[in-house]
C-alpha cells in the first residue's frame, strides 16, 4: 500500500515539472518571436503594423455610410456620434 502511495506521488511530481518546463519553454519562444514587439509604447504607422501582421490594408480609405440603430435603452445612435472612434459591429441573429 505503501509503495502505490510513492508511486502516484511520484507520477504526479513527473506530471507538474513536465508541465511547469513546457510552460516555461513556451514563454520564452513567445518572446523571442520574430516581428512582434512587447513594448507598449509602439508608434508604427498603420501601413507598418498591418505589414508586421502580415496583413493589407484597403488600397483607399473609403467612410462607412451614415446609419442609426436604437440601442437596448430606446435611445438612437448614429455612426457620427463615434466619429475619430474605433466601432466593432456584431450583426447576430437567434434563428
Amino acid at each position: 500500500m505503501k509503495r502505490g502511495k510513492i508511486f502516484i506521488f511520484a507520477i504526479i511530481l513527473l506530471s507538474l515539472l513536465a508541465a511547469l518546463f513546457i510552460k516555461i519553454k513556451s514563454d520564452k519562444k513567445s518572446a523571442e518571436a520574430p516581428g512582434i514587439s512587447t513594448s507598449p509604447a509602439v508608434s508604427l504607422s498603420l501601413p507598418e503594423m498591418l505589414a508586421s501582421l502580415n496583413m493589407t490594408g484597403f488600397p483607399e480609405i473609403r467612410k462607412a455610410p451614415e446609419f442609426e440603430l436604437t440601442s437596448l435603452e430606446g435611445e438612437k445612435i448614429s455612426l457620427s456620434q463615434f466619429h475619430g472612434k474605433a466601432v466593432m459591429l456584431s450583426f447576430w441573429a437567434t434563428w
